[in-house]
């Protein structure tokens, strides 16, 4: 995903993965989906989680560029957030997944931009990514 959002290599990685919910709490019947909030703690019994639900990267790009990445399964409210930011020194941009159809590019030189997604205006490179014309709403596809 960073080299096709930069064009450049990652060359290293340092990461800082942990556990931060220890023990959660598995439902002992059949549960409707997203019925979870409104389980009793009776229902339940406690399960030891052996694996990270947290983590932090540091990046190295081949141009000498760094990069932060974090990943997180219990930040509140976030259920599936994914967003994506490029900092540059003359440009920015971000795209969240929640507005999936609008791209900010920040400009250190004149206003601030928001793009919304039309394929007719997309490089021919990035065409095949949007499946829609302008107008309609997508999900995003996950690219690495």
């Amino acid at each position: 995903m960073i080299t096709w959002l930069t064009g450049h290599e990652v060359v290293e990685v340092m990461a800082d993965m942990t556990t931060v919910i220890k023990t959660r709490y598995k439902p002992l019947h059949d549960m409707e989906t997203f019925s979870s909030k409104l389980v009793k703690a009776d229902d339940t019994q406690p399960v030891k989680i052996q694996t990270e639900d947290c983590a932090v990267l540091l990046l190295r790009l081949d141009n000498g560029a760094r990069g932060a990445v974090t990943l997180s399964q219990v930040s509140a409210s976030r259920k599936n957030y994914f967003w994506w930011e490029v900092s540059g020194f003359i440009a920015s941009l971000r795209w969240e997944q929640e507005d999936p159809n609008t791209l900010w590019i920040g400009h250190r030189d004149r206003p601030n931009e928001v793009l919304v997604k039309d394929p007719a205006l997309m490089h021919p490179q990035a065409r095949p990514a949007a499946g829609y014309p302008g107008g309609h709403a997508e999900g995003n596809e996950c690219l690495f």
